[in-house]
């Protein structure tokens, strides 16, 4: 008997330290300051072209919009970091101009709210940052402090009025504020992400929250639930999500602990993708990358601050995994046109100044 436990107890030791090398080896993989492309590509080294599109004096790349921005004949593009925006033409690559952002704080989410050629807004978003808009001279314009901890903000024109309404995720609940960042109504649920929901088949907005025990609603301009979804919260903890519009519209991107999650806007699980680290925060977006095929699904899933590390994935129009590659720390991402082609290109931010183009080879 003694024998027998003796060698037990040999393989389980063997087992555990097969298992705990692993776990070293994946830990060695993110936090590796090994920059060779080659090296970090983990599937189809051979599908997709990078190139470097842009890299210019920023404090992190935060996020990035294509729109006909400044006066200007042509598309540009507003590539933010956390305190600046640079305008740049899309066909060159070549900054046009920059934008200092007066902001107190750095802006980890800033989103360009565009009215036409050389007018447009700045939201900062959350989660870190205060909330609140700037104008397009960098000078804030509101800041929403209300009290209490602030999630996140988004902005619809949910009643036509012409005039934009602000509904910021607190832990106190959604509150509604005015185009001058003045409060008009609030729930009294704690909320902790909020997104606009575009009905394009019955013309309607709404706005989507989501809590901690997995429960999204949706609400009209009134503050009135309109409908709800209750999710696993075990497979919807993060509070986080977004809608993309990849095999249909509104489907809904979230994550929990390592995984990434793809549910129609019913609520109905359509892809499960598990990595090797935990997700700190996540964004998809879908891309032509062939305009002979359905589109693609471009995943940036940030890992840990101390990894510095993000992971790219690429899916194909039937869920299928055929691209990853270990990037730096990257949330954003962007479908751009190509110049050459019918096809789409993507461009995916990298820390800290940075943004490459990938295209279907």
């Amino acid at each position: 008997m003694n024998k027998l436990y003796k060698i037990i107890c040999f393989f389980a030791v063997v087992l555990l330290l097969i298992v705990l090398t692993s776990k070293i080896n994946i830990f060695n993989l993110i936090s590796s300051n090994d920059t060779g492309l080659a090296k970090k590509i983990l599937i189809e080294e051979n599908i997709f072209s990078k190139k470097l599109f842009y890299e210019g004096e920023l404090d992190g790349i935060t996020n990035i919009f294509l729109k006909d921005i400044d006066n200007e004949i042509g598309l540009d593009l507003a590539i933010f970091g956390s305190k600046e925006m640079h305008i740049v033409n899309l066909d060159s690559g070549v900054k046009k101009s920059e934008l200092k952002l007066q902001w107190p704080t750095k802006i980890s989410r800033p989103e360009l709210i565009y009215k036409k050629p050389g007018s447009y807004i700045i939201m900062s978003r959350g989660p870190v940052s205060d909330v609140g808009l700037i104008d397009k001279n960098g000078i804030p314009i509101w800041n929403y402090k209300p009290g209490i901890n602030v999630h996140s903000m988004s902005t619809a024109d949910l009643n036509n009025d012409g005039e934009p309404e602000y509904y910021a995720a607190t832990g106190k609940g959604l509150h509604q504020l005015n185009s001058k960042g003045i409060l008009t109504w609030k729930s009294d649920r704690l909320v902790y992400d909020v997104e606009i929901f575009n009905d394009n088949a019955e013309n309607l907005q709404l706005v989507a929250t989501i809590n901690l025990s997995g429960e999204m609603q949706f609400r009209d301009y009134y503050g009135k639930r309109i409908r709800k979804i209750q999710f696993d919260n075990q497979i919807f903890n993060s509070g986080f999500f977004e809608f993309i519009s990849w095999t249909d519209q509104n489907q809904i991107l979230s994550n929990s602990g390592n995984s990434f999650f793809i549910f129609d806007h019913q609520g109905k699980l359509i892809l499960k993708h598990s990595l090797e680290n935990d997700i700190f925060d996540i964004r998809g977006c879908a891309v032509r990358f062939d305009h002979n095929e359905g589109p693609f699904l471009a995943i940036v899933a940030k890992f840990s601050s101390s990894t510095k590390r993000s992971m790219l994935c690429v899916f194909n129009s039937n869920g299928i995994l055929v691209y990853k590659e270990l990037i730096g720390k990257s949330i954003c991402l962007l479908p751009i046109p190509l110049q050459t082609s019918e096809n789409e290109g993507l461009l995916v931010g990298e820390f800290p100044n940075k943004v490459y183009e990938y295209s279907k080879l």
